[in-house]
C-alpha cells in the first residue's frame, strides 16, 4: 500500500507493524522497535495459558487492531484527499488501501 502525502511527517513509528498475538513491533532495517503490549484481560497474576480462550482471542484481536494503526490511518488519509479534491487516482487506490487495512484489523488476508 503506498503512502499517502500525510504519512512520512507523522511522528508514529512508520508501519508496517506486526502483532504477535500480544506484542506489537516494527521490523525494521535497524532491528525490531517495540511499539505495544496487550495486557492481559483474564483474571490477574493468571499466565495466558491458564485464562480462557475467550480473553486471549479479545487479546489478539486487540493487538491486531494495534497493528493495523498506520494502514488505518493512510487509509483513512488517503479517502480524505480523495474526497477533498486532492487526490489525482482512481478510485480503486482509495477503496483497497481501505479494504486492506480494515482486513488487516480483522486478522484477514493484507
Amino acid at each position: 500500500m503506498s503512502e499517502s502525502k500525510h504519512t512520512p511527517g507523522s511522528k508514529h513509528t512508520p508501519g508496517p507493524w506486526k502483532d504477535d498475538g500480544y506484542n506489537v513491533r516494527q521490523d525494521g532495517t535497524n532491528g525490531t522497535r517495540h511499539i505495544a503490549e496487550v495486557c492481559y484481560t483474564g483474571p490477574h497474576h493468571t499466565s495466558p495459558d491458564e485464562y480462557p480462550k475467550s480473553c486471549r482471542l479479545v487479546d489478539e484481536a486487540n493487538a491486531r487492531l494495534i497493528a493495523a494503526a498506520p494502514e488505518l490511518l493512510t487509509a483513512l488519509e488517503l479517502a480524505s484527499d480523495w474526497w477533498g479534491g486532492e487526490y489525482n487516482h482512481d478510485q480503486t487506490h482509495v477503496k483497497n488501501a481501505i479494504f486492506a487495512a480494515i482486513a488487516k484489523a480483522r486478522g484477514g488476508k493484507q
